[in-house]
Formats: structure tokens, sequence, C-alpha cells
């Protein structure tokens, strides 16, 4: 497996400060986990951001995303679960395809939930 790292320079807006973002993923134990690593910093040194997530790469399985951060939102700890079904595989004669999300966030501001159901239409 290999890791990729991706950089980004940009402006702070109303600031005279430049941003540096980092962000490192790689497939961990033979390619079943995703795991990433992200952060912010400004030409002040500050650390703007910070973001550790894994992501389960199974087959046939809902996905699971565990994401620890700070700055990014106002929950800073998050589990995710995204399952698939459908589509043209021959689960489903119309060739749609379904997804449906749920997540539990807890955080400062109090804990959310989430449930998201979506079809894209071919």
């Amino acid at each position: 497996s290999r890791t990729v790292v991706t950089t980004k320079v940009s402006t702070i807006p109303k600031t005279n400060t430049l941003s540096l973002s980092l962000i490192s993923q790689r497939a961990l134990f033979d390619n079943n986990l995703l795991g990433t690593c992200a952060f912010g910093m400004g030409t002040d040194l500050a650390i703007h951001y910070y973001l550790v997530s894994c992501t389960t790469l199974w087959q046939d399985y809902p996905q699971i995303t565990a994401k620890v951060n700070l700055g990014v939102d106002s929950h800073p700890v998050k589990l995710s679960v995204k399952h698939q079904f459908g589509g043209n595989n021959g689960d489903n004669e119309s060739g749609q395809q379904r997804d449906g999300v749920v997540s539990y966030a807890w955080g400062p501001m109090g804990i959310e939930t989430k449930a998201v159901l979506n079809r894209t239409l071919s």
C-alpha cells in the first residue's frame, strides 16, 4: 500500500497570513482500512485544525468511519456508517442506486445524530 500526501497553500481571508494544509492518506491492514491525517497551520505558526480518521474498506459491508478533529467543526468526535445498495449489479432491476448514512457526533455543543437516504436515478 502507498501513502498519498496532498498539500495546499492559500491565504486566510482578511489577514496577511498564509495557510498550509497537509493531508496524508494510507491504506492499512491489507487495504481493509483507510487512515487519514490532516492539519492546517498558518505562517503565524498557529494550528488551525487537526483531523484523524479511519474508514473501513470491506467489500459487501457497510463503510464505517471514525473521526476525531479539532477546529474542523463543533463536534470533535464523529462515528458514521454508510451502506450502498441497489445499482446495476442485478440487485435492483431499474438500475437505481441508493445509499444510506447514519452518523453520531459528540462535542461541547451537544450530541448530533443524523440519518440520510439518497437515491441516484440513471
